[in-house]
C-alpha cells in the first residue's frame, strides 16, 4: 500500500514538475541580462568602466546585452563571471535560482507543508514546481536576473536575523541592497520601525512621569 502511494506521488510531482518545464524553457531573455553581467564581469576584470557602451564588454556575448546599470559592489561580486563559459553561467544562473526557489519555499511554506500527511518531500516538491511557474520567479529566469537570490538573503535576515534579535541582523539586507537598491526599502522599513519603539516608549515614560 505504502508503495503504491510513494508511486502515486511521485507521477503528481512528475506531473507538476511538466507543468513547469515549458515556463523555464520560455528563456529567450536568458542571454540578454546574463550577458549584461557576464559583461560586467568582463570589464571590472580588465579595469574597465563597467558603466560605458559595449565596446568596453567582453567579445562574443548577445548583441542584445543590457547596459549595467546596478551599483558598483554589484559588478565585484559578479567578476568571477569573466572566468567562465557564457553557457556555464547560464548554467548556473539558472540552478541558483530553482535553488533558492526551493529554500524560500520551504521557509514560507514549511510549517503547512508539514502539517500534510505522508513523506515531506512530496508536497514541498509540488509547492516547488507550483512556486517555479509563478510569473516573478518564471520570470526571473526567463530573463536571467538575480531576484530570488536577493529575496533569499533579505527573507533569510528578516526571518532568521531580525526576527530573533541576532546581532548579524541586517546583514543580508544591505548585501541585497548593495547588488540592486530595490531592497533598500527593507532598511527604511526597520528604521520607521525603529523610530516607532522608540517613540512609544518615550510617550511611555513621559505618561508614567506625568
Amino acid at each position: 500500500m505504502k508503495g503504491t502511494i510513494t508511486v502515486r506521488a511521485l507521477r503528481v510531482l512528475a506531473l507538476a514538475a511538466m507543468a513547469a518545464i515549458p515556463g523555464l524553457a520560455d528563456a529567450q531573455g536568458i542571454p540578454m541580462l546574463v550577458g549584461t553581467w557576464k559583461g560586467t564581469a568582463y570589464a571590472v576584470s580588465v579595469g574597465s568602466n563597467p558603466y560605458r557602451t559595449p565596446d568596453t564588454k567582453e567579445p562574443n556575448l548577445p548583441s542584445d546585452a543590457l547596459e549595467f546599470t546596478y551599483p558598483p559592489f554589484a559588478g565585484l561580486v559578479m567578476s568571477p563571471m569573466a572566468l567562465l563559459p557564457f553557457g556555464a553561467v547560464v548554467v548556473i544562473a539558472v540552478i541558483a535560482t530553482v535553488l533558492t526557489t526551493a529554500l524560500l519555499t520551504w521557509w514560507f511554506a514549511g510549517p503547512l507543508l508539514r502539517r500534510l500527511p505522508g513523506p515531506i518531500w512530496f508536497p514541498l516538491g509540488v509547492a516547488c514546481c507550483l512556486a517555479l511557474v509563478f510569473e516573478p520567479v518564471r520570470e526571473t529566469i526567463t530573463f536571467g536576473q538575480v531576484n530570488t537570490l536577493l529575496l533569499t538573503l533579505v527573507a533569510g535576515d528578516m526571518l532568521l536575523g531580525v526576527a530573533r534579535g541576532r546581532r548579524w541582523a541586517g546583514i543580508g539586507i544591505g548585501l541585497a541592497t548593495a547588488v540592486k537598491l530595490t531592497p533598500g526599502v527593507f532598511i527604511v522599513y526597520r528604521l520607521l520601525v525603529g523610530a516607532a519603539i522608540l517613540f512609544a516608549l518615550a510617550g511611555g515614560y513621559v505618561s508614567a512621569a506625568a
